[in-house]
């Protein structure tokens, strides 16, 4: 026999994720910035240029860059040397700006810098004639105190010619790998080559080259590496001649990669990056998680330098980037980074987070066009932009503006971020440190920055309306709209259905199996409307990002059987996977979310005999992970579930429709029905007939 559950006693999972701050809106980046924007560099004479950045876990970080004098007129005596500075997570310099190099004579020029998760770390450079020929690849390691871990050594073996444009990057345990381009080493013009260390700084194995394709010239190394020390290399490939077009993608030029895993194996033969070929694609930057997915970045531009109009995002040149799982399949076609197309957007960085969230940076310039000089994005001849990114690869707001200051030239951009997706940008600024150049840079709080958290919402079936409050208080809601009609069949529902970071309202009609899904929190038609499950049920629906990409789908429990079905995708079909958990036919009810933080949601089960919480850490049938009493029993309360104090761990909650009052709990954890926990027993409204909705709705802080 059936036990169907009253609709009013069935508060599915909508959220509000906020934070304790002003109610504005924010996704899950760019976050907030922090402070203004600050010079880096307290040695201001002649240039300062040319920024690399790196940070740690816990979001301290350094800098580094070129300081470049006149012929022996440079900081370091001679004509130029690298300097560094380092940073605490909240941005406080740690000590006096330090020369790197010890090394002085000629020049030592074009940075990069890696560190570990405990904050360890490790600069390569260039040196000319330091290694008996011309250019060569040099390096020094660092305690998290910025205590120099023996001398500086040389990177590269082969000597003969030039061995430039270092990259570097760094595992969470301090393991590293250098990449650079040397010329004629095999035979051909330029090839890239690569060396392991180990985190004492011991080579593993001897260099080793990159690109399997010799032909011409491979240039412009990027490395990224993964938790565990698996690697990808990534490159621009192209003729002898730039603008020959006879490269390896069959145009000017195209960037190719290649992974590795932490043994220095390759995984799988060099790949294409770029599907476009038309014209030039060059200057890749590379960044990965910790689990080893990964995103390439690179600028596309036009044929020739006079030619103003043909790149292809339609202008001079445009950044592009194509995302990729640990396994190096594609996921999804390569798409445009930049929105704003005017002149040139050029020289992108990129930096990823722990778990796959990322952000590019890039320089927007203005043109010396024959009708004259067209000015740059920012209203000057340079300026730096962002966007972020979920680690779905989903937008996270507009591109923004990074440079606050925007007199004459801001380019040459660098990004690093650290676990929470807390990132630092870096950048070189003409005039701006009343010398040539000088480094700055500015820090953005991540997504989870200043406590976001879950708060609640009402859905009345006879208005068809939305009642959505933005905090643990009384009071009126702060978003109010209608969303569907006026329908006593339809229950409500809530997630990131488009994998943007906000989450949003959903309806189910139990009459027709079919569920309606808004992108945004305001009446419009639903953005996807789709037939799941059988028609006039008393099925149940939930919502959850069942296998962690970001975008929630939905799902079904069935009470009789107590069996769910989940869906991945909003298209109609047969469920992607099912699993019975609990007793049938008891009128249990089904709550979905995060128990265990890591980042996928599962489901649950509440027992309103016994207000009992039966919760689930697998998408599979079997004994409940973890259970406990909230709540008193009998006294018809229905379950809820959010983050409400922004820990990222989904906890439990109650929702009284004879009271309207919520019940809110912090811990996996009961307390004998007294509600004796950290709770908000706060009235929201006196709405008998009101169908709660608690879970993750949208991001405000």
């Amino acid at each position: 026999m059936k036990h169907p559950i009253p609709f009013r006693k069935t508060p599915l999972v909508l959220a509000i994720t906020a934070s304790l701050a002003s109610p504005i809106w924010v996704q899950a980046g760019p976050g907030d910035p922090q402070g203004p924007e600050f010079q880096v560099n307290t040695y201001t004479t002649y240039w300062q240029s040319g920024p690399a950045v790196a940070i740690d876990a816990d979001g301290d970080f350094v800098v580094a860059w070129t300081s470049d004098g006149l012929e022996g007129l440079g900081q370091d005596g001679s004509d130029s040397g690298i300097y560094a500075q380092r940073y605490n997570r909240a941005g406080v310099a740690q000590g006096p700006e330090f020369q790197v190099n010890t090394y002085t004579t000629n020049r030592q020029g074009w940075p990069t810098v890696a560190m570990d998760a405990d904050g360890d770390f490790v600069v390569a450079w260039i040196s000319l004639y330091q290694d008996g020929s011309y250019w060569g690849i040099y390096a020094q390691r660092y305690d998290r105190a910025g205590v120099a871990q023996g001398p500086e050594f040389q990177v590269n073996t082969y000597t003969t010619l030039d061995q430039a444009s270092p990259a570097i990057a760094m595992d969470a345990d301090g393991n590293f790998v250098v990449a650079w381009i040397s010329l004629y080493q095999d035979g051909s013009y330029s090839d890239i080559y690569a060396q392991r260390y180990n985190s004492v700084g011991e080579a593993q194995g001897p260099e080793f080259r990159v690109n399997t394709y010799t032909t011409d010239r491979q240039f412009g190394p990027a490395v990224a590496i993964d938790a565990d020390g698996d690697f990808v290399v990534a490159w621009a490939s192209t003729g002898l001649y730039y603008y020959g077009g006879d490269s390896q993608d069959g145009s000017y030029a195209g960037i190719y990669a290649q992974r590795y895993d932490r043994a220095g194996m390759a995984q799988g033969p060099e790949f294409q990056v770029n599907t476009y070929t038309t014209n030039n694609q060059f200057g890749p930057a590379v960044a990965m998680d910790a689990d080893g997915d990964f995103v390439v970045a690179w600028t596309s531009t036009n044929s020739h330098e006079y030619d103003y109009g043909n790149g292809q995002d339609g202008s001079a040149g445009g950044i592009y980037a194509q995302r990729y799982n640990s396994a190096g399949v594609a996921q999804g076609p390569e798409f445009q980074v930049n929105t704003y197309t005017t002149n040139n957007q050029g020289g992108p960085t990129v930096a990823m987070d722990a778990d796959g969230d990322f952000v590019v940076t890039w320089t927007s310039s203005g043109l010396y066009h024959p009708e004259g000089y067209r000015e740059g994005q920012d209203g000057s001849a340079g300026g730096i932009y962002a966007q972020t990114y979920s680690h779905a690869g989903v937008a996270q707001g507009p591109e923004f503006r990074v440079n606050t200051y925007t007199t004459l030239d801001q380019d040459s951009p660098a990004v690093a971020i650290d676990a929470d997706g807390d990132f630092v940008v870096a950048w070189t600024s003409r005039g701006q440190d009343g010398s040539y150049t000088g480094v700055y840079a500015q820090r953005y709080a991540g997504a989870a920055a200043g406590g976001t958290l879950t708060t609640i919402g009402l859905y009345d079936p006879a208005e068809g309306r939305f009642r959505l409050r933005t905090e643990h208080a009384s009071g009126r809601a702060n978003y109010t709209f209608r969303f569907g009609p006026l329908d006593s069949s339809r229950l409500p529902l809530a997630g990131d259905w488009n994998g943007n970071g906000q989450e949003t309202v959903g309806l189910y009609d139990l009459q027709l199996g079919q569920f309606y899904l808004n992108n945004h929190l305001a009446w419009r038609h639903a953005d996807y409307r789709f037939r799941f499950g059988p028609k006039q049920t008393d099925w149940i629906p939930i919502a959850g990002d069942w296998n962690g990409d970001g975008i929630a789908t939905v799902g079904l429990y069935d009470p009789t059987q107590s069996k769910f079905f989940l869906r991945n995708s909003h298209t109609r079909g047969p469920a992607d996977g099912s699993f019975r958990f609990g007793p049938g036919g008891f009128g249990w009810q089904p709550i979905a979310g995060d128990w265990d933080g890591d980042g996928r949601t599962t489901i649950g089960l509440y027992d309103p005999v016994t207000s009992r919480f039966y919760l689930r850490n697998r998408l599979a049938g079997g004994a409940a992970d973890i259970s406990f009493r909230f709540g008193m029993g009998n006294q018809g309360q229905v379950p809820l579930a959010g983050d409400w104090d922004g820990d990222g761990v989904t906890t439990v909650g109650l929702y009284d429709p004879a009271t309207s009052r919520f019940y809110l709990n912090n811990r996996h954890a009961g307390g004998g029905g007294g509600y004796e926990l950290p709770v908000w027993p706060r009235r929201v409204w006196l709405a008998a007939g009101h169908r709660a909705v608690g879970g993750a709705v949208m991001a405000l802080s």
